[in-house]
């Protein structure tokens, strides 16, 4: 009996203790309500996996006696410790302080060490930014499709062609997605901002001060969530700045041990990608959970959709592509822009009907013209020019082509009462060629003109995580072979 108690009471202490810790996180993880790709029964196993392992871990430490309870917290700090200071903004080796810490604790009481593992979860329960009050502030949606062009049928395919909509066509500040996609939250091109710029010493980040669409929809009184899968659409480049919920396909929420350390680390290990069709339908499927789930008004939905990047190694149906003629790789992207587009149709449903809806593409893809496959090399008009389609009150007939810089301007005149007017393309600053920074042009009458080298502010490097790395790899962004279509 004694030996019983003195062995299974430091592991109840640590697997209660564990239990405890998944359970205040999954309340304050603004990423966990909801999440993408994790169901009820993710949820559940991941609580029951942290408590589980935490008793492991004390039981097998048994010879420690009470100390045991010291086991899982010193497992638990070495894992979770430099994640919770990245997610924190914090420098990772900062994530030290809690093991020592708590192990110096631990030598006085370990009960007390055990529990101040619960502070792991502060990062998390930290208040936001302070919320401005916002009357009846309608709604506001932005999706974005990667790699879409302007003759691709993806506005047609999501039902955005019918009656309601205003339909064009966008330029695009720059031929990939850092450079586009900042340029499109900030609303300034590339030479101005200099974020998503392409160096030998990496792809740069977003200037701390640059107020981006989110952070000045905040201080509207907007709350903002994002649903994403690009893995250049990460915290460390900007994209998350103001969100107070933000979902990656390649991020479960901070607690589940189980699908952290397990289910996605396995799945990255072994290179086995889940298909585009699968984490697209999981995104969209968490922004409709979000958008039934909170309140209406005031509220600012970004989604980003992957699949049509994939055409280059699966078909629409998420088979890997064999066949690798000009037809056939043809045949797969217009196949991945029709599942992408009618997938969309189920999120229009939940999306209120006085909201303001913005559906366009980053940038578009070459498809074998000049012998030329991918994108991001070249300022080519099919690189730049994408399909757009807008609707909600108080959109003015626009021109066939507008810039995508001017929808931050068009969002927040319409947030403050006035029309969503976009600029005309003509004139639109182009660049951020991949291998290029300092390549820029002017969009002239269909065509890119003036084509020039000009100085572009420099920004730091957004740092990859490993599993950032392969995933970019795995897309063919980093190391493409000679003769391989490289986005």
């Amino acid at each position: 009996m004694g030996l019983s108690r003195q062995v299974g009471s430091p592991a109840l202490l640590a697997g209660g203790i564990g239990a405890l810790f998944s359970l205040v996180e999954l309340a304050f993880a603004p990423a966990t309500q909801p999440s993408v790709g994790v169901t009820a029964l993710d949820v559940g196993l991941g609580v029951v996996g942290l408590a589980g392992g935490h008793a492991l871990l004390a039981w097998l430490g048994r010879r420690l006696g009470s100390r045991a309870a010291l086991v899982p917290v010193l497992a638990w700090s070495l894992i979770w410790g430099p994640d919770l200071a990245r997610e924190a903004a914090l420098w990772v080796g900062l994530g030290a302080i809690p093991v020592l810490g708590l192990l110096a604790i631990g030598l006085w009481r370990p009960r007390v060490a055990a529990m101040a593992s619960l502070l792991g979860a502060l990062p998390w329960a930290a208040a936001g930014p302070a919320l401005a009050t916002c009357g009846a502030c309608p709604d506001v949606v932005l999706v974005t499709v990667d790699t879409v062009r302007a003759d691709a049928g993806l506005l047609t395919a999501a039902g955005a062609d019918q009656d309601g909509w205003r339909t064009g066509r966008a330029i695009a500040a720059a031929p990939w997605t850092p450079p586009a996609m900042h340029s499109i939250f900030l609303g300034q091109p590339v030479s101005v901002h200099g974020a998503g710029v392409d160096s030998p010493e990496g792809v740069s980040g977003r200037a701390p001060q640059a107020e981006g669409l989110v952070e000045a929809l905040r201080a509207r009184g907007y709350r903002a969530a994002a649903f994403v899968s690009n893995p250049h659409l990460r915290p460390s480049a900007g994209f998350a700045r103001g969100f107070s919920t933000w979902s990656h396909v390649s991020r479960a929420p901070a607690p589940l041990l189980v699908l952290r350390t397990g289910r996605l680390a396995l799945r990255r290990w072994l290179g086995r990608f889940p298909p585009s069709t699968t984490t697209d339908a999981e995104l969209i499927m968490a922004a409709r959970r979000w958008l039934t789930g909170s309140r209406p008004g005031a509220r600012f939905l970004w989604l980003h959709l992957m699949g049509p990047h994939a055409w280059t190694r699966e078909d629409p149906h998420g088979e890997p592509a064999v066949d690798d003629s000009p037809a056939a790789r043809r045949a797969r992207y217009t196949g991945h822009v029709e599942v992408a587009g009618r997938a969309l149709r189920a999120l229009w449903t939940d999306v209120p009907a006085d909201a303001l809806v913005v559906l366009l593409s980053d940038h578009g893809e070459l498809l074998g013209e000049d012998g030329a496959w991918g994108h991001g090399r070249s300022l080519s008009p099919l690189l730049l020019e994408t399909p757009i389609a807008i609707r909600g009150p108080r959109v003015p007939a626009e021109p066939l082509t507008v810039r995508a810089t001017s929808i931050r301007s068009a969002v927040l005149s319409w947030v403050d009462g006035g029309d969503a007017r976009l600029a005309v393309g003509e004139g639109a600053r182009l660049g951020g060629v991949r291998g290029s920074p300092t390549v820029t042009g002017v969009w002239r009458h269909g065509s890119v003109r003036s084509v020039s080298v000009e100085a572009v502010p420099g920004g730091a490097p957004a740092p990859l995580e490993v599993t950032e790395r392969r995933e970019l790899e795995q897309l063919g962004y980093l190391d493409a072979g000679e003769g391989r279509p490289a986005p």
